[in-house]
This record gives C-alpha cells, structure tokens and sequence, in this order.
C-alpha cells in the first residue's frame, strides 16, 4: 500500500473512532514526523480528505473535522476521492430506441403496441487527470425526459435529473467483476481484463426508477466505513 493511502485510510480510522477529542487534527509537520514521511506526502492525503468533505483547513488556525463527516456513513472510491471539476465526461453517443420488456417492468411502463415506449441511451468516457478510468451506459425514458441533450450526458445527470422538478431519493448498487468486451477495452484504451461492474437502479422519492445505469471500472477500489451494528449481530446469533 502507498504511503498516502496508509495515511488516508489511518488518518480516516482515528477520525470516526475519535481519536480527535476536539476535531482538530495534527499540524501536517506533526503528522509528517508521526507517519515518517515528507510533509508532501501528508498534504496529499490531506487533500483527499478534504476532497470527499471530511476535513477542512481553517486559515490561521489549523485542519478540522467538518461537523457532518461523522453523521453518515463514509464510502469513497477513486472518483469520490476527487473533486467533481477535476473529472470530465465525455460522450460517445447519445440515442432513443425502444424499451426493451425487461426495462419496461424496472420502470413500471406499460408499453403501448401502437405506440412503443421510447428509452435514452447514452454511453459516456469518465476521464480523471485525463485518463479514462470508467464508461457509463445509462438508460432513461422518454415519457420521464422528453428532452436530453450532449450537454446533460457531459455535466451531472444528478443536476440534470433534479433541474427537472424531481428530487432523487436514493441508488440500488450491486458490483461483480467480469471480462472486459472487445469494444469496452476499445473505449476505455486498454487491453481486455477483469474489470468491476458497477450496476445502478436510480429511485426518486415517489419510489419511480428514473434511470437504470452500468458502470464499467479499471482499476477500482473501494472503501466502506460503516458503524458496527451490535443489536443485528445479536439477532444473527440468537437464530
């Protein structure tokens, strides 16, 4: 493991076991000389922390825990990690085409024969520091979003989504690994290999499945912290 993700992930454990009584943390010259590592080295795994909204410098008197950092659980991966204008999206191709039966039933649709229900389908690059880390192929229906356009599937579909009078309620995530496709390896610029599949139902708060999404990841990590649960382990062991 680096050095800077060492320190991220140690510096993100005492955090939430509150190892920080006031919230403050160590000037990065103590914590260079704590960890054995250049003040570099420390400052760029403080960057990240501060990156995914957990910490925050205050001019002139130190690095602080934000307040909301300890109210839910932390996830973070490579592109969390990172600010949001740091990442760019980048069209391969934007199209309408019927539904198919199985995203018809996911959407709650009923399909009418003289007039099919039509979905959007999109295919985006993510690109972090120039590289191409992931492609997104998601789908939307065109009776939810009559109009979609390069400009949408390039920003934040979260933007896009919520600019529309809806407001997002939570994501059904499920990963599994596979073989890349000869045409995702294309796209993504590199050999066929395993990669992580990342398979998103997106739920608004009337419960309506707005959007179905699929990640596809190289070189992907990613960390959950999460409260341990005493009262379900103590159901799982009375059964």
């Amino acid at each position: 493991m680096k050095k800077t993700e060492f320190i991220l992930q140690d510096l993100v454990s005492k955090i939430y076991q509150g190892a920080f009584p006031t919230n403050k943390l160590p000037t990065e010259r103590d914590l260079a000389s704590y960890y054995q590592v250049s003040r570099y080295t420390v400052q760029n795994a403080l960057k990240e922390l501060n990156a995914m909204g957990v910490i925050q410098a205050k001019h002139g008197s130190g690095i602080y825990v934000t307040p909301d950092a300890l109210n839910n659980p932390l996830v973070f991966n490579a592109l969390t990690r990172m600010p949001y204008s740091e990442i760019q999206n980048q069209m391969i191709y934007l199209k309408q085409r019927p539904l198919t039966a199985n995203e018809l039933q996911n959407f709650d649709i009923r399909n009418d024969d003289s007039q099919p229900q039509l979905a959007w389908e999109f295919l985006r690059r993510r690109l972090s520091h120039y590289e191409v880390t992931e492609l997104e192929r998601t789908v939307m229906p065109v009776r939810l979003f009559p109009h979609l356009d390069q400009a949408a599937v390039e920003g934040s579909i979260q933007q896009f989504v919520q600019s529309t009078g809806h407001r997002i309620s939570h994501y059904i995530t499920t990963y599994q690994t596979r073989l890349l496709t000869r045409e995702e390896a294309q796209h993504l610029a590199t050999k066929r290999q395993p990669a992580m599949i990342i398979s998103n139902r997106c739920i608004w708060e009337n419960s309506q499945v707005y959007a179905l999404s699929e990640n596809v990841a190289i070189n992907y990590a990613v960390t959950y912290i999460t409260p341990f649960n005493q009262q379900s382990l103590a159901y799982r062991m009375s059964r």
